[in-house]
């Protein structure tokens, strides 16, 4: 019979040491003093990653993500553009779901109403771009918006509306984590 004997050096590192059917750790002096060895140069060579702080206090938010209509979307592919006084990241999930979030630039920390015609709207097609919807109502709430290095963070949730044909789809837990 084989035995396997692990060796824990430090976080998520074993040591496999296999063992014949009448060896064991300490009845091998060899083998004991490779084990001892092997522990002290592995205990030394490993590090702990080094503990970040981030500047807010808040969680960190994903990239571009959402529930519609109760199903959760997330992507960290998005386009983006700031162009004449607005912030425009755009995005396409699973090839069919286009969402576009426009944020007037001048917005600062806080929380604003989205729909058409407002500083802040989220725009959404699922048959591309046949037919769309458009935030109305919703609240968008901007969490940090760090204008010297084009970075906006923040949270929405809105109901999306279609006027032809008629629809409307949830949209909650929204949030964006975004270089621009």
């Amino acid at each position: 019979m084989i035995r396997i004997a692990l060796i824990y050096c430090c976080e998520n590192h074993f040591f496999p040491f296999i063992l014949s059917q009448n060896e064991t750790l300490m009845k091998t002096p060899i083998l004991s003093t490779v084990v001892i060895a092997l522990s002290a140069i592995s205990l030394f060579s490993c590090k702990k990653d080094k503990e970040t702080t981030s500047e807010s206090s808040g969680p960190i938010l994903k990239t571009f993500a959402l529930k519609l209509d109760g199903t959760s979307y997330q992507t960290e592919f998005y386009s983006s553009q700031q162009t004449a006084g607005i912030i425009i990241i755009s995005t396409n999930i699973n090839n069919n779901l286009f969402f576009r979030l426009v944020v007037a630039d001048s917005l600062q920390a806080g929380t604003y109403p989205m729909g058409p015609g407002l500083s802040t709207r989220l725009d959404h097609s699922d048959d591309n771009y046949a037919t769309s919807y458009i935030s109305d109502p919703g609240t968008l709430t901007i969490a940090l918006h760090d204008t010297v290095n084009n970075k906006i963070t923040g949270t929405y949730n809105c109901t999306l509306n279609r006027s032809n044909p008629a629809g409307t789809k949830a949209v909650t837990n929204g949030e964006f984590n975004i270089q621009y």
